[in-house]
């Protein structure tokens, strides 16, 4: 049976990110609906990913981002297709 690995989280890193207090819809790129029906607010990559280019956290955000499989939308710098194609690479590197 595979052993589970226990994800990480570093306290407190949440409080020195840039992006503390952005609107959390632009770094997420879903069309979906909100649950209540009204439209999602739109995704727009460039602007998130200015908010990491100079984070103080960028790393810690994109360690857990990977740690966590959080691999959804921009975190540590990196886009959705960005961080499974880094995910991918750290799982074949690991299996090697």
């Amino acid at each position: 049976m595979a052993k589970l690995r226990r994800a990480r989280i570093t306290p407190g890193w949440h409080e020195r990110a840039a992006c503390k207090g952005a609107d959390h819809w632009i770094f997420c790129n879903d069309e979906a609906a909100l649950r209540n029906g009204e439209p999602r607010p739109p995704y727009d990559e460039e602007k998130a990913k200015s908010y990491c280019s100079g984070c103080p956290v960028r790393t810690v955000c994109l360690e857990e981002a990977l740690r966590m499989r959080d691999l959804f939308m921009v975190r540590g710098g990196l886009n959705a297709d960005e961080l499974r194609a880094e995910y991918l690479t750290r799982q074949r590197r690991a299996a090697s």
